[in-house]
């Protein structure tokens, strides 16, 4: 009789490690085994990361350096044309007297055409075009900058994407 209750224990026990076993496996490749799941994530991924670049416009219309610099990694470099890259970081401190000297002036809008997204675990990257308009208060001539741009983000463990590397370069010179 004590041999059999420790062949049933033994039993259950196999059992449910082979339950666990199974159900590891099965939320572990999710992905390959629910293409819908994966479509779905890689659709929700693209909306947010498009989502990103609405608020990046957004935060240079208002004039609001704070939403600009929520939008980065602290660590996140900036690789602007014809100057040497920076980390955002670097330039927090005075990014809001800067955007306030430059708004005195003039009105700024900025436009992004996200072409293409690319996900891969939790980091993406993004590519098109954008362009700046710059309209001076005076009444002079606006400038135009148009351009296009390559960035990495990354998934912060919250789930938000927030940009980790930023390249961008302009067409041409700007058209006054």
């Amino acid at each position: 009789m004590k041999k059999r209750v420790v062949v049933s224990a033994l039993a259950m026990l196999l059992i449910l490690a082979s339950a666990v076993a199974l159900w590891s496996q099965s939320s572990r490749f999710s992905t390959a085994d629910n293409p819908d799941w994966a479509l779905k994530q890689r659709i929700a991924d693209c909306r947010s990361i498009k989502a990103v670049w609405n608020e990046y416009c957004q935060a240079i219309r208002n004039n609001d350096p704070e939403s600009f610099l929520s939008l980065h990694e602290e660590t996140a470099y900036k690789m602007p044309p014809n100057q040497p890259m920076f980390q955002i970081k670097d330039i927090a401190p005075t990014i809001a007297i800067a955007w306030n000297k430059s708004r005195q002036d003039n009105q700024i809008d900025m436009r992004i055409n996200c072409q293409n997204i690319e996900v891969e675990g939790d980091y993406a990257w993004s590519m098109g075009t954008y362009q700046q308009i710059i309209t001076p208060k005076n009444g002079d001539s606006r400038s135009v900058f148009d351009g296009k741009f390559l960035t990495v983000l990354h998934r912060q463990p919250n789930g938000r994407w927030k940009i980790q590397y930023d390249a961008f370069n302009s067409n041409k010179p700007p058209s006054i």
